[in-house]
């Protein structure tokens, strides 16, 4: 949880209790639960972090947690045809197999869909950051950039960005590449360096030199 643990005093000795959560730790757990449809999940109580919702193959700590409930959200249709890969062909590039197993579920590769669909959710969520806003001018700044692909949930509060969301890149022998947010944002910068590094010794070198 982002919120950090609280100590309180009584009879002289202190105790650990579990931070208050907020209505962002609420929209974060129901995020994971609408994103693992059919599978189920478990609420769980940390006395030092307070309340998370795990996968059913989390191992419970028994010196700090017990499960609260059982959580499952389910499909309204469970047998409906399963998409177990994606294709990504390029015009340029080598085609690249996205496996659904590894949980990516959409992959947005217009600038028009993720403007419409990727940094509203964000918003929406009061989920928005620095991180976000960066990404959003490095994508719009380098051509090399194809993709973005997201795997649930979006958000929970305290799950670093590159857990969700990553950026695929057309590398030089134009096999596609995935980078976190962070990583996509140092390579457009230091593109950026290189590119004005190369232009002021091409400047420096003068008019008609070698």
């Amino acid at each position: 949880m982002a919120d950090k643990a609280r100590s309180s005093e009584s009879n002289g000795s202190s105790k650990t209790t579990p931070p208050d959560g907020t209505s962002s730790t609420l929209t974060g757990m129901a995020e994971m639960a609408d994103g693992y449809r059919d599978e189920k999940l478990k609420l769980i109580m940390n006395s030092k972090e307070g309340l998370s919702l795990r996968r059913a193959s989390y191992t419970l700590d028994p010196a700090l947690e017990h499960e609260v409930t059982t959580i499952e959200t389910r499909s309204s249709q469970p047998a409906r045809e399963k998409v177990q890969t994606v294709t990504l062909d390029t015009k340029r590039g080598i085609p690249y197999k996205i496996d659904t197993n590894e949980d990516w579920d959409a992959v947005f590769w217009t600038e028009s869909a993720i403007e419409k669909f990727v940094y509203p959710y964000y918003h929406a969520h009061r989920a928005w950051s620095q991180e976000l806003e960066d990404l959003k001018k490095a994508y719009r700044a380098y051509p090399g950039a194809f993709a973005m692909r997201h795997k649930a949930p979006s958000y929970l509060v305290g799950v670093p960005l590159a857990d969700s969301l990553e950026v695929g890149v057309i590398g030089g022998d134009r096999v596609p590449q995935w980078h976190s947010p962070r990583e996509f944002i140092e390579l457009v910068s230091a593109s950026r360096s290189a590119q004005k590094d190369a232009k002021l010794e091409g400047v420096g070198r003068g008019q008609g030199t070698r």
